[in-house]
């Protein structure tokens, strides 16, 4: 059968439910040799896999054998990861006829072909003068999305809350919404196996890139990696892969990715100079 579709998979949270932690396929004995492909249709390209299907008298790796190969793979992978954090270390600095400066921070890290993604802001703290403008570009692997999402006046305030996304059960004839602007996770023990995501407002940016900043909620939507943009799949969407804001008055700004838990970064303005 073509097109076969485990639904959204996902762990239980930690206050408990069923979630929907596995999909099984049993293989017909009548199946032809050849590979049979698959895809996570949340993270595209970056996570594929192939089943070889093999005669009958042909034989094949245990499963101590596969296990070994995927955790050599995998140490590999975080090998990689460790030479390619070097970019998340400093930011880019362009001078403008203003006086003013643009930095550049990556909102993520890693390689087109990467499998492992670093989801983080780079570099994470920033100190910038008033007026300076940042421009947060995703640097992530394939079609890993991030967002720059904020803003609050210091690390212990609470950051807007602008979830991309909105999950939602299929079971009924009209799709059952969870409050807007929430995202909780017990959606997915309610109606395993019939979860959908829809865009929120919050998927595109709240103000055009490169507008001041002086108060308010702001997100920069959506941002994937331009190497995915630019490719067959993601062709024609709605994203860009960059997002710039400038910063007139001084203060501290916290922001973070609305999508990864965790991914968080700190803008420190300071007054400009004054020239005598």
């Amino acid at each position: 059968e073509f097109g076969v579709n485990s639904g959204v998979m996902v762990n239980p949270p930690a206050s408990g439910g069923q979630g929907n932690t596995s999909f099984t396929v049993n293989l017909a004995s009548t199946l032809r040799p050849g590979p049979i492909y698959m895809l996570s249709v949340v993270d595209g390209p970056s996570m594929g896999g192939r089943i070889d299907i093999v005669p009958v008298d042909q034989p094949v790796p245990g499963d101590s054998v596969v296990q070994a190969d995927a955790a050599r793979q995998y140490q590999a992978d975080l090998l990689r990861l460790t030479q390619l954090e070097h970019d998340l270390i400093a930011p880019g600095e362009a001078s403008n006829p203003d006086g003013s400066h643009t930095w550049t921070v990556m909102a993520g890290g890693g390689q087109p072909d990467a499998r492992l993604s670093i989801n983080s802001f780079g570099p994470a703290q920033i100190f910038i003068i008033a007026g300076d403008t940042v421009t947060w570009v995703n640097r992530s692997p394939a079609v890993v999305a991030h967002t720059v999402s904020g803003f609050a006046s210091s690390l212990t305030a609470a950051l807007p809350v602008q979830n991309p996304y909105q999950p939602f059960c299929t079971t009924n004839a009209a799709p059952q919404l969870p409050a807007p602007g929430s995202f909780p996770p017990d959606i997915w023990n309610t109606c395993p196996g019939h979860q959908a995501n829809q865009l929120t407002p919050f998927s595109r940016p709240s103000a055009p890139s490169g507008t001041a900043y002086t108060s308010g909620a702001r997100t920069s939507g959506i941002l994937l990696p331009q190497t995915f943009l630019d490719s067959p799949i993601g062709d024609g969407m709605p994203f860009s892969s960059s997002y710039s804001v400038t910063f007139p008055n001084p203060g501290t700004y916290v922001y973070a990715c609305a999508i990864h838990q965790g991914m968080t970064g700190l803008l420190v303005v300071s007054p400009r100079p004054i020239v005598r």
